[in-house]
C-alpha cells in the first residue's frame, strides 16, 4: 500500500537532486589519501555495480505464513518454501514487525531486525543469519545495534557501544571505521561503488535532556556539523568528511556538494568542479544518473526545461513538478504532476510518462504512482475510492498496460536495487485485502506457488545506513547497553 510518507520517502530517494554552480576547474586532495585507487567497477567483488560479474543472488525473501507463528523462507521465483518456522516472530530478542525491514537473502547470509522493550526503552536487535534451507545464526553477529547487508562479500555492522565494523559472510572483522582529526563516524552506508564507502561524521555536538510523552528521559542535539567523507574497502579514509552531500553512482562518477558548488571527486580523493552544470539544473536519477539537467521554473505552474549535459535545450514539459529519467531507455520520462496531499494527508497527485523521440508526447494513461522497473517498464497503480486499495498495472514503456491483481507491490522499496542481483527479479508480491493472505505472482498477474503469506518483512529494506553506538554513547552521551 502507497501512503503519503512512503512515496514521498521514494522520491526522496530515487531522486538525488545536485544544486550546482558554473565556475572554473580547482583541484583537491583528500587529507586522509593514503594511496591511488583507481576504479574498479566490472573486476571488484565489493562494489556492487550492476556490470559485475560479481553480482550476488538475490531470490529468497523472508514472510510470514498463514497459519504460523514463525519466520519462513520463500522462493520468488518458483513460490516454494525454503525453510519453514525457522524463527519465531516473538522471542527474547524482541518483534518483528512488518513495519520493520530485514534483508532479503543474498547469497547465502540475511539478517533480521527486532523491536524489543528494556526497562520500558526500545531497543533495536539485529541478528545475521546464513544457510537459507536451515537457517543459523552466524556466530558473534547476534543482538546488533545495527547492520545492513547490500553486498554479502563485505557490509557493516555495530555492536552495543562499539565503532561500526565491516565484517565478511562468515562473520571475520575486517577492519573498524576509524575516526579522523578527531571527527567521529556518525554512520556509513552500506553500499559500496566505485571502491568507496561514505561515512557520515556529525561533531561540534551541543545536547540538552527532554523528557518524552511517555516520561522516558533521554538526550536530544541542539547544535552540530554534519559533513560526509569516504573510506575504501581497507577502512583508509581517501575522501576527507567536508562535504555537504556525497553521492558515488555506479557509473564511476562521485560527486560532492560543497557551499552550494558541486564537484567531481576521483576515489582518490581529488576533486574538480563540474563547469557544465548551474544553479538552476537538477540532474536526477538512481542508480545511474540520467542523461539530462532538469530546470523546473514556476509560472502560474510547474514548468520543466529539459537539457543536455552541456546545458543544450531539447524540450520543455509543462505541468510537472518532478521529472523521472528511466535508467535504460532514455527517451522516456516519468512525469510526477500535482505533487501534493489532500487535507488527510493522502497523496493526490498523478504521473504519466512522456516520450522525448515524439515531440514530448504524454503516452500513458495517469496513475496515482509509477514505479520504474528493473526491466525498464513501469508498475502503475491508481488509489481506489480514497481508500487503501490500489488497481495495478504492469506499464510498458510504449504506454501499453496488463492488468495485474491489486495490491501489487514489487519486493523490494526500492525496485531499482535490484540491478545489482541476480537473477533479474520479475515477481510481484501481492499485499491481501482486509486480511486476506498475500502471495507471489509475475509481470503477467498469475500466481507463482500457492503460498498464502500474511506478512511480508523486506519492503522497506534499501540503502539504509549503518548507525554508530560509540557515537550515541561517546558523543550524544546515551548508554544503549
Amino acid at each position: 500500500m502507497l501512503d503519503l510518507k512512503s512515496y514521498i520517502f521514494r522520491i526522496r530517494t530515487v531522486a538525488i537532486i545536485a544544486i550546482l554552480s558554473a565556475t572554473s576547474a580547482v583541484g583537491f586532495v583528500s587529507y586522509g589519501q593514503q594511496k591511488p585507487a583507481a576504479t574498479q567497477r566490472v573486476s571488484d567483488r565489493y562494489s556492487m555495480s550492476p556490470d559485475s560479474r560479481f553480482k550476488p543472488e538475490l531470490r529468497y525473501i523472508l514472510v510470514r505464513l498463514k497459519g504460523d507463528n514463525g519466520v519462513s523462507i520463500v522462493d520468488l521465483i518458483n513460490g516454494k518454501v525454503v525453510s519453514r518456522n525457522f524463527a519465531p516472530v516473538t522471542n527474547s530478542k524482541g518483534k518483528i514487525s512488518g513495519e520493520n525491514w530485514t534483508t532479503p537473502v543474498l547469497d547465502d547470509i540475511f539478517c533480521i531486525e527486532r523491536d524489543k522493550q528494556i526497562n520500558g526503552e526500545w531497543h533495536n536487535s539485529v541478528s545475521i543469519y546464513q544457510n537459507p534451507s536451515r537457517p543459523v545464526s552466524v556466530a558473534g553477529l547476534t543482538d546488533l545495534y545495527s547492520a545492513n547487508i547490500i553486498n554479502p562479500n563485505l557490509f557493516p555492522i555495530c555492536r552495543y557501544g562499539e565503532r561500526i565494523k565491516f565484517v565478511d559472510s562468515n562473520g571475520n572483522v575486517k577492519f573498524t571505521v576509524m575516526p579522523i582529526d578527531g571527527k567521529e563516524p556518525y554512520s556509513v552506508y552500506p553500499d559500496i561503488c566505485n571502491g568507496i564507502i561514505i561515512v557520515q561524521v556529525e561533531y561540534n555536538v551541543k545536547t540538552k535532556n527532554y523528557i518524552d510523552g511517555r516520561g522516558e528521559k533521554g538526550k536530544q542535539k541542539t547544535n552540530f556539523t554534519e559533513k560526509y567523507g569516504a573510506i575504501d574497502t581497507t577502512g583508509k579514509w581517501v575522501i576527507y568528511p567536508e562535504w555537504d552531500s556525497l553521492d558515488s553512482y555506479q557509473i564511476g562518477i562521485i560527486q560532492g556538494n560543497k557551499d552550494g558548488v558541486r564537484y567531481n571527486i576521483t576515489p582518490t580523493g581529488k576533486s574538480t568542479r563540474d563547469i557544465n552544470t548551474d544553479l538552476h539544473l537538477h540532474r536526477l536519477g538512481w542508480p545511474v544518473p540520467s542523461k539530462y539537467l532538469i530546470e523546473t521554473v514556476y509560472d502560474g505552474g510547474p514548468v520543466s526545461n529539459i537539457y543536455d549535459l552541456k546545458q543544450n535545450y531539447i524540450a520543455t514539459i509543462d505541468n510537472a513538478d518532478l521529472i523521472d529519467p528511466n535508467q535504460t531507455h532514455p527517451e522516456i520520462l516519468c512525469a510526477r504532476r500535482e505533487n501534493r496531499s489532500d487535507s488527510n494527508g493522502r497523496y493526490i497527485g498523478y504521473s504519466n510518462l512522456v516520450d522525448l523521440s515524439h515531440n514530448n508526447a504524454v503516452i500513458s494513461k495517469n496513475y496515482t504512482d509509477l514505479d520504474e522497473l528493473p526491466d525498464g517498464n513501469y508498475l502503475g497503480r491508481n488509489r481506489i475510492n480514497d481508500c487503501d486499495t490500489f488497481k495495478c498495472w504492469y506499464v510498458k514503456t510504449d504506454g501499453t498496460e496488463t492488468p495485474l491483481p491489486d495490491n501489487c507491490e514489487f519486493p523490494l522499496c526500492h525496485p531499482l536495487m535490484a540491478l545489482y542481483y541476480k537473477p533479474e527479479i520479475n515477481r510481484f508480491i501481492v499485499i491481501g485485502k482486509n486480511g486476506a493472505p498475500g502471495y507471489i505472482c509475475d509481470f503477467n498477474g498469475n500466481k507463482i506457488g500457492n503460498l498464502q503469506i500474511e506478512e511480508f518483512y523486506n519492503m522497506e529494506w534499501e540503502v539504509e545506513p549503518v548507525k554508530s553506538s560509540y557515537w550515541r554513547k561517546h558523543i550524544l552521551g546515551e548508554d544503549d547497553n
